[in-house]
């Protein structure tokens, strides 16, 4: 809490407090119920012959092409990719942008000093006015939270990607040897 008060989500701040990607969330598992009317419902269905005659198991659940959750996933990986590009590339510039702040700094600074060095005479003013101005210069800053937050939706969304794929897989192993089957039982008969 002591890191979300002082709203310095830098980089160097993640380290100190020992924050990573992967403890800012945490996952709570929940477990959902059907209500006893639903389970009436279902055994009645299961009992029925009309449902037994009108749908039919056979391969409908081996289809491989309307495969939403992949899709969703996949997109969402995608939107998190270019949020998190676009935040890499503002950062970059932020980054640019305090190098070029510094350099001047420095150009300024070696002005005087070379000034100095020559024997030209410099008022204690000038050189108080140089010093404040460096302390006053505010260099950019900008967050890393959302760079953060970005990397552990992409995280989160590839384990799910991941096991949708592993059960696309297996589907597709199951109509491989399905359909080897059937071939072979053609060409026997």
């Amino acid at each position: 809490m002591k890191f979300y008060k002082k709203k310095d989500f830098s980089h160097v701040n993640f380290a100190k407090h020992g924050i990573d990607s992967s403890v800012i969330f945490d996952e709570i598992p929940m477990k959902v119920q059907n209500s006893h009317l639903i389970h009436a419902f279902l055994y009645e269905l299961q009992d029925s012959e009309q449902l037994q005659e009108t749908f039919s198991c056979e391969f409908d659940r081996l289809d491989l092409g309307s495969d939403t959750l992949f899709e969703t996933n996949l997109n969402f990986i995608g939107d998190c990719i270019d949020n998190l590009l676009t935040d890499h590339s503002k950062f970059s510039y932020s980054q640019r942008s305090v190098s070029r702040i510094k350099a001047q700094m420095a150009a300024q600074k070696s002005k005087l000093e070379a000034r100095i060095a020559s024997g030209e005479k410099v008022s204690q003013e000038e050189i108080n006015k140089l010093k404040n101005d460096l302390a006053k210069k505010n260099l950019p800053y900008t967050p890393r939270l959302d760079a953060y937050l970005l990397s552990h939706k992409i995280s989160y969304y590839s384990k799910k990607l991941r096991s949708v794929i592993g059960e696309s897989m297996a589907k597709m192993f199951e109509v491989d040897a399905l359909s080897r089957e059937l071939d072979s039982g053609r060409s026997t008969s």
